[in-house]
């Protein structure tokens, strides 16, 4: 049985404290905060979010703030994302909501995860021969 919080938060823009992104997280908030600031703050992210945020920060000095609105259970959070993606205006949520971040690591979860990021090892002679993968 699941018995963690989803907690449904909100981004807001740090001068006019406009709700601007809405989103899911099982952890801490500050966590949450810290993974959309890298993500952010770096050059090769181009989400509506991560463009925002840099924004944001480039305009005003200050970064965005982080906000819980909501906790629900396992079964609620989907449904509970989606309403308050619906409920405020000009967010950065390019999607309806309902897919978060959250993520089920069962063995099986995992175990697929891992199988998507192998590669092929091969073994050559001194000669640049195969020898076997």
């Amino acid at each position: 049985m699941d018995n963690r919080k989803y907690k449904i938060y909100s981004l807001l823009d740090p001068i006019t404290k406009d709700v601007r992104y809405i989103g899911v997280t099982v952890g801490y908030l500050s966590s949450r905060f810290s993974q959309h600031k890298h993500n952010s703050l770096k050059k090769n992210s181009n989400t509506y979010i991560c463009k925002w945020f840099r924004k944001v920060f480039k305009e005003t000095g200050e970064l965005p703030i982080i906000k819980l609105i909501e906790e629900c259970e396992k079964d609620q959070w989907e449904e509970k994302e989606k309403y308050w993606i619906k409920f405020y205006e000009n967010l950065t949520n390019i999607r309806e909501g309902g897919a978060g971040v959250v993520v089920d690591r069962t063995k099986t979860s995992i175990q697929r995860s891992a199988d998507a990021h192998k590669k092929k090892i091969v073994q050559l002679d001194k000669n640049w021969n195969f020898v076997k993968e």
